[in-house]
């Protein structure tokens, strides 16, 4: 008993050791409010981890019109609708192609404004990685310990170690799915508003300030 307990200590100061060991994020943020701003985001380091995320707003004659449009431009890049509300839609396309989509978005309407921003995971997704080995490691070895358990208290003690480790293990290969797919898909919020058009009054009212004017300024 008391050795079982001495290799589970050891067990879990030497996980402990291997992962604490601290990684910075680097975050980058790109933005501009220019319609034709130079959002250029594909001079990344190629053995960087980076996750992009893109907004834009677009003026359009008819959202349902523009709605349509983009779910045949993401289609055609083998992407995604993430989310779509009234005003807009959330979409996934690959990240290698990120500046055509923008570009053929930014034909639809008028754009009043463009943002992207990128995010350096590539030493947490190593952190995680180097955790997910090791636990996983353990975690065999816990199974040798159970098949020589002598009695039902090692038996419990080691099966809720199992237990434990299953658990960090299964935690971290969700995250590291998660950054595989957000590092792979870049998300764009594409938010959608509609043109107005002024209605007949408007027009003769129009008509008339611009024949008065024409009386006063040649």
């Amino acid at each position: 008993m008391n050795k079982v307990l001495i290799f589970i200590a050891i067990v879990i100061f030497t996980v402990s050791c291997s992962t604490t060991h601290k990684y910075s994020q680097n975050n980058a943020v790109f933005s501009s409010n220019a319609p034709g701003g130079n959002l250029d985001m594909t001079k990344q380091s190629s053995d960087r981890m980076i996750i992009t995320t893109g907004q834009v707003r677009i003026i359009v004659k008819s959202i349902d019109t523009a709605t349509a449009q983009i779910n045949r431009i993401v289609l055609g890049m083998q992407g995604y609708v993430q989310s779509a509300s009234t005003y807009g839609v959330v979409v996934r396309i690959p990240a290698d192609k990120l500046n055509t989509a923008m570009s053929d978005f930014s034909k639809l309407g008028k754009v009043s404004y463009r943002s992207l921003s990128s995010k350096d995971v590539t030493d947490s997704y190593k952190d995680n990685s180097i955790k997910l080995e090791n636990y996983e490691k353990v975690r065999q070895r816990y199974f040798e310990l159970l098949a020589k358990a002598n009695n039902v208290t090692e038996t419990v003690l080691i099966e809720k170690e199992i237990e434990r480790l299953t658990l960090e293990i299964e935690l971290l290969k969700g995250q590291l799915k998660r950054y595989d797919n957000q590092i792979a898909y870049t998300s764009i919020d594409i938010q959608l508003t509609q043109k107005i058009k002024p209605g007949v009054l408007a027009y003769f009212f129009v008509g008339i300030y611009k024949g008065v004017r024409w009386l006063f300024v040649r």
